[in-house]
């Protein structure tokens, strides 16, 4: 190979890796502003929801309305946060006897929990379910700061 040959399959080598090196800087300067944007939905987030985990639901009971196939759940809705808690989102499972998921809704309760306290509610619409459905429980899956 000649030197000039060796000049240009340099020279096109450079271009490549500088070429290379754009690519990379632009996909990554792209990457760390979608973790950008992820962590201001994180932190906006943080600021409106309420800890789910600081609420729990106790008494839980479940029926049909007629003829059957909309899921009716009652509850005591559970808040120990330090702040008032509104617009509770229940996430529900319905199973048949041997514990197989048969339906899952999700409800929105457009009410307000004050701090440290409870609220019962009764006959919850939560959606239709499974007409073979013998066992439901729900859990607080979501909701926001009063």
């Amino acid at each position: 190979m000649t030197a000039t040959k060796i000049k240009i399959a340099l020279a096109a080598v450079s271009v490549i890796l500088v070429a290379a090196l754009t690519i990379g800087s632009i996909e990554l300067k792209l990457a760390l502003e979608r973790l950008a944007a992820e962590g201001d939905r994180t932190k906006a987030a943080e600021r409106s929801g309420a800890r789910t985990d600081r609420m729990s639901l106790s008494l839980q009971s479940w029926g049909r309305s007629e003829p059957g196939s909309i899921g009716l759940m009652s509850m005591v809705i559970i808040n120990t946060n330090g702040y008032g808690v509104k617009d509770i989102t229940i996430s529900c499972r319905f199973d048949d006897e041997h514990k197989v998921q048969l339906s899952q809704r999700q409800h929105t309760i457009h009410d307000v929990i004050p701090a440290n306290s409870r609220k019962d509610f009764a006959d919850l619409n939560v959606g239709t379910i499974d007409g073979k459905a013998e066992l439901a429980e729900c859990s607080v899956s979501g909701a926001l700061r009063d």
